[in-house]
């Protein structure tokens, strides 16, 4: 496998240019530690690469660079399945909704009780398991939302993702 890809002891780590935010989402789903910015200059894209970080564009700019990503495909499902199957990414990385998806924090889960006045009452009655993001305190549940997420990702990747769901850190 090339420098982008390949099975690792270490978590990958992604920059995704922010012309590509819906795939920083995405990685997110997947459980991926996934920065979303601006990469104007060389000096940007050094930065996030000291980090560790695989920069994922689609800014020619940066195409030839070591370290770089770059996505050819124009559609999100489509740049998720090139990113997954050209950087050999497999179910066995992958901790669904591990990551707050609006601000890319590991997610904790909360006992239940903490979260009965901040969700609405009938996923307060109807649910079990409550995650909350520690930087943005944003409160997450598994309901239709997710359901719907799992299955694109399905039709995305291939996977039989019902099979992922219970498997997070």
């Amino acid at each position: 496998m090339n420098e982008m890809g390949g099975l690792s002891s270490r978590p990958r780590l992604f920059l995704v240019d922010s012309m590509l935010g819906r795939m920083a989402k995405w990685l997110r789903i997947l459980g991926f530690d996934a920065v979303c910015r601006r990469v104007d200059t060389l000096a940007d894209l050094e930065h996030h690469r000291a980090q560790g970080r695989l920069v994922v564009t689609r800014n020619t700019r940066w195409k030839q660079r070591p370290g770089v990503f770059f996505i050819t495909a124009d559609e999100t499902p489509e740049q998720v399945r090139e990113l997954v199957t050209e950087l050999g990414i497999g179910p066995e990385e992958v901790r669904l909704f591990s990551r707050c998806l609006r601000c890319n924090a590991p997610l904790q889960t909360v006992p239940k009780a903490s979260v009965a006045h901040q969700v609405p009452d009938y996923v307060y009655e109807t649910v079990d398991l409550f995650s909350r993001c520690p930087a943005c305190s944003g409160i997450y549940w598994r309901g239709s939302h997710s359901e719907r997420m799992a299955k694109q990702l399905e039709r995305m990747t291939g996977w039989m993702v019902e099979t992922m769901t219970q498997r997070r850190t």
